[in-house]
């Protein structure tokens, strides 16, 4: 696992807290990792840790509970399928790619996609969000009907 990042300096973060950023990303790091080799549920946050090379204490400075680092880890899944493809770009003839490519993102990142079903937290996610998809695909993308909107927002959701 490389955590070897740079710290962007003009992104206005002081230097501790650009380190805090790549501690909590190598800590959802791990645990997506450990996710791809079982269960979301059965991993432990000593296993976490031990991936990440940080201690237990590290982790719980950042996560409060399991259920919040699997939240996080599922966001960070959500985040990227939504930023990755433009919606705006999409039209009928473009549906198909752009729908292969989520779900070939999809595919990849289905340690977060397990996280999120796990996690109280990604479970109410999910039960909120379809009202605000809708309303972002619709703006992105108006020219799609109904159907083609649904099979965005089963990808992406």
């Amino acid at each position: 696992m490389n955590h070897d990042m740079n710290l962007d300096q003009g992104s206005g973060l002081s230097r501790r807290d650009q380190q805090a950023q790549l501690t909590r990303q190598a800590v959802v790091d791990a645990f997506l990792e450990l996710a791809r080799e079982s269960n979301a549920v059965t991993i432990s946050i000593p296993a976490v840790a031990e991936r990440a090379a940080v201690s237990v204490r590290t982790i719980y400075r950042y996560f409060p509970s399991k259920d919040a680092l699997q939240t996080a880890a599922a966001m960070s899944y959500s985040e990227r399928a939504r930023t990755s493809h433009d919606i705006a770009e999409v039209d009928r003839t473009s549906l198909r790619r752009y729908l292969h490519a989520l779900w070939a993102d999809f595919a990849t990142d289905i340690a977060a996609v397990a996280a999120e079903h796990a996690s109280p937290a990604g479970r109410q996610l999910r039960a909120t969000r379809l009202h605000e998809a809708r309303a972002t695909v619709a703006r992105g993308a108006p020219h799609l009907d109904p159907e083609e909107t649904d099979l965005v927002i089963a990808v992406i959701s």
